[in-house]
């Protein structure tokens, strides 16, 4: 029975050993975890001064990046104004230049039924002159007839194209022409 007692005063001897050991290795790693040495501060501003300077020159770099662009951006502006000068001139010459290829076509269409007017009187004053013409119209009352009827008709086209003209003004161009070509034929 003493040696019982004594192997139970051992074992929990033994136990409170333990439990001591078990505290003090806590209450180690806890002062380990809190207590910061000199080195250990040491490291960490170092370690915050590398991440400052880094910051630092990536901030640098950043604000060198954004004037280059912005410089960038007001060339582009520039370039992009000029263009639209250029632009805009151009369009005023091609504007110009239509106009006077309009003018240059209606005056070759003139010309070319000038022509066509000219080559078939030709043709009439020479078959007049081999003696080939036979008149349609013999008498002057006759002539004045026919041509009578001949402006009814043109005057008849000339009204059917002003309207057609302000039913479809897509097609002006083009009527303005037909009735430039009428009212010339109307009034000589």
């Amino acid at each position: 029975m003493k040696q019982q007692e004594k192997l139970m005063r051992d074992m929990e001897a033994a136990v409170a050993r333990r439990e001591t050991i078990v505290i003090r290795g806590e209450g180690q790693s806890k002062l380990n975890k809190q207590v910061l040495t000199k080195g250990d501060f040491h490291y960490k501003k170092l370690e915050l001064m590398k991440k400052i300077k880094e910051t630092q020159k990536n901030a640098e770099e950043c604000n060198k990046t954004i004037t280059q662009l912005e410089n960038s951006q007001r060339n582009i502006s520039n370039a992009l104004l000029e263009k639209q000068k250029q632009i805009s001139l151009l369009t005023g010459e091609m504007d110009d230049l239509e106009l006077e290829l309009d003018h240059l076509q209606a005056k070759k269409r003139q010309n070319l039924s000038d022509i066509v007017a000219h080559q078939t009187r030709i043709k009439h004053m020479q078959a007049v002159k081999e003696g080939r013409y036979n008149p349609i119209c013999r008498t002057e009352i006759m002539i004045r007839v026919e041509r009578q009827k001949l402006e009814e008709r043109l005057h008849a086209i000339n009204v059917i194209l002003h309207q057609i003209q302000q039913e479809y003004p897509q097609h002006q161009r083009t009527l303005r022409r037909l009735i430039q070509i009428l009212s010339n034929r109307l009034d000589a």
